[in-house]
Formats: structure tokens, C-alpha cells, sequence
């Protein structure tokens, strides 16, 4: 047998190292295009089927009947809105489709006493902070104690009947208190007050109150002082209109000690008979005697240590909007 030639082999050996690279090349090359192909399609599979859900969702949603409060649009409340109160359901009976606007004369619930929610009317609005006035009287209280500390016993009508100041009466430091009520000066107890209902060792009218709520009344100066919750004055009294008269709320009139003793008598007075209340403004000739509102609206006065006169709250709010309610009598603003 001839002996091969060396050249040959050596490029024989070497055109069948190039075919096998040429094909293991080819090989790879067809398996990156399929990877690449398999990967392109699912993505338009998943992103087409994306598609579709999201239009039968929405068409589902705008021919859907029934609102699904779960599914409701979550209001924004602006910045100068309070959420004046707390509600154990999700949605409320009125929902307005924007914030409302309290006007005067319109309706606010604010605020408890003896957990019955209190009405309060808007009277006047100034830099879009409203002035309520409670609708009802809410409780009689003495405006303030005998300073002896016994009715009638003293050297003079403050020490016998109580002071006529409204910056240290019992019944402001009452109003503004959150908890238990510091007196500065003798308190409102039995001896010290007329016709019953003292309250030395009731809670302050505050205490009634949500922390949201007495964060969102705006404080207000009369007489040097400052106030959260005050008396209207003789002069703010035309703020109520024409008939400044008020009556007791049902609480008021069956937490009356005076009212139940004219029912021991066999008198029945009515229960929405109007009452007589508080103003804040003092009569001048006489250091024990505060102008009140009398039942029939004449302006009157009494001695500062009876406790069967109304009391009939005022404050002002940093806000005029709210999120709920209509501002009727029926559907108040919330």
C-alpha cells in the first residue's frame, strides 16, 4: 500500500474538525432561536390575555347594577376638613360628592352629653369658622356657688349667692373641663347652690367629647379669658333671631332634680315647654345677679347660685366643612 501523503491527512484531519464545529455552531445557534421564539410568544399570550381580563372587568363594572360599597373610591379629605365624627360603618347613610359647606342657619351634630348626640346651630361665620349654638338647653346648673360655701350665709351678695364673674364662675370652668373639674373658687355643691342640681362631682362638659372634637373647636377670648365652650352675652343673644327662647331636651328635663320635685307636687309642666337660661353677661347694680333669658324671651335676671336655670352652650369651629350630612334640622352636618 502507498504510503499517504502527510499534506493530505493533515487537511483531511482538518476538513472534518471544521464539519464538526460547523455543525455543534449550527446546533446552538437553532437552540437560542427556538428559546427566544418560545419566549416571545408566551409574553404576547400573557400579555393579550392582560387585555382581555382588564375589559371584561370594566365592562362588568359599568353594566353592574349594584354599588359595592367594598368598591367605593375612597373620599380625600382636604386639608381644612375635619372628620368630626367616628362611624362604625364604612358608609355613610349621605355621602355627599364633595366636601359640604355650612351655611347660617344650617345644622351640626357635635359633640354628647349623657351620650345623647347634641344639636348645634350655625349663627355667624367669620374666616370660615362657624359659630354654634346648641339648639337645645342641655342641663339647669347653678352659674355659680355661694362662696361661703352655705346659701344666703355671708357678709356679702357673692358670699350669700355667688359671683356674677364669668372668668372664674363654676359653670365656664364646668364647660371647659375634660375630666374632673379643678373649681377654683367654692364649688357647686348642695349647700352651696339652690333648688338641687349641683355638680361637684360631675365630669366636665368636655368629657363628652372625642379628642378629634375638642382638637377641632377653636378657641375663643371673652371677658380676658379663653375659652373652648362659652355663654352667649346679652349683646350675642340677637344672633338667635327674633325669639331667642329655648327648650330643654328630654335629658335635661328628666335629670332635673327642680323638675322632679314639681312632679312629686302632681304639677306637670310639659316637657317641651320653653326654659329659661344663662347668659354670660353680668347685671350691674347687683354682684351676685347674671342676666338670663327668661321662658317668655324677656331678659332677666337671677341670683348666680340657682340651679334651676338652663344652660345653653356656644362654640366655634376651625372649619366650616364637612364631609356628611345635609345641614337640615333632620340630617344635620356630621
Amino acid at each position: 500500500m502507498a504510503d499517504k501523503i502527510p499534506f493530505d491527512d493533515d487537511r483531511q484531519v482538518n476538513n472534518e474538525g471544521l464539519k464538526d464545529d460547523y455543525i455543534r455552531n449550527n446546533s446552538k445557534r437553532a437552540k437560542k432561536q427556538i428559546i427566544i421564539i418560545f419566549c416571545f410568544s408566551t409574553a404576547v399570550l400573557l400579555i393579550a390575555s392582560l387585555i382581555v381580563l382588564y375589559f371584561v372587568k370594566t365592562s362588568k363594572e359599568t353594566n353592574s347594577d349594584d354599588f359595592n360599597p367594598a368598591a367605593a373610591v375612597k373620599y380625600i379629605t382636604p386639608k381644612n376638613t375635619i372628620e368630626i365624627s367616628s362611624y362604625t360603618s364604612a358608609t355613610p347613610s349621605v355621602k355627599l360628592s364633595e366636601t359640604g359647606t355650612l351655611k347660617v342657619g344650617e345644622y351640626v351634630q357635635f359633640g354628647k352629653y349623657y351620650e345623647d348626640p347634641i344639636l348645634w346651630k350655625c349663627v355667624k361665620i367669620e374666616n370660615d369658622k362657624p359659630m354654634l349654638v346648641s339648639e337645645n338647653i342641655l342641663c339647669m346648673k347653678a352659674y355659680d356657688a355661694a362662696e361661703s360655701g352655705t346659701d344666703s350665709v355671708g357678709s356679702n351678695h357673692v358670699e350669700k349667692y355667688g359671683s356674677n364673674k364669668w372668668h372664674n364662675s363654676n359653670i365656664r370652668e364646668w364647660l371647659n373641663a375634660v375630666s374632673n373639674v379643678n373649681f377654683s373658687t367654692q364649688e357647686p355643691n348642695k349647700f352651696a347652690v339652690i333648688l338641687g342640681n349641683e355638680y361637684d362631682n360631675e365630669l366636665g362638659f368636655l368629657s363628652n367629647f372625642s379628642s378629634s372634637e375638642i382638637e377641632s373647636i377653636e378657641p375663643m377670648t371673652h371677658e380676658g379669658v379663653t375659652d373652648k365652650v362659652y355663654l352667649l352675652s346679652s349683646d350675642e343673644l340677637s344672633l338667635l333671631g327674633n325669639n331667642p327662647t329655648r327648650e330643654l331636651t328630654e335629658k335635661a328635663f328628666q335629670l332635673s332634680y327642680y323638675i322632679s320635685e314639681f312632679k312629686k307636687k302632681g304639677i306637670d309642666i310639659g316637657f317641651t315647654k320653653t326654659w329659661a337660661y344663662w347668659t354670660r353677661t353680668p347685671y350691674p347694680s347687683v354682684s351676685s345677679n347674671v342676666y338670663i333669658v327668661g321662658g317668655i324671651a324677656n331678659l332677666a335676671a337671677s341670683s348666680a347660685n340657682a340651679s334651676n336655670i338652663g344652660v345653653l352652650p356656644a362654640l366655634n369651629l376651625k372649619t366650616d366643612k364637612f364631609k356628611y350630612g345635609k345641614g337640615t334640622r333632620t340630617e344635620p352636618y356630621k
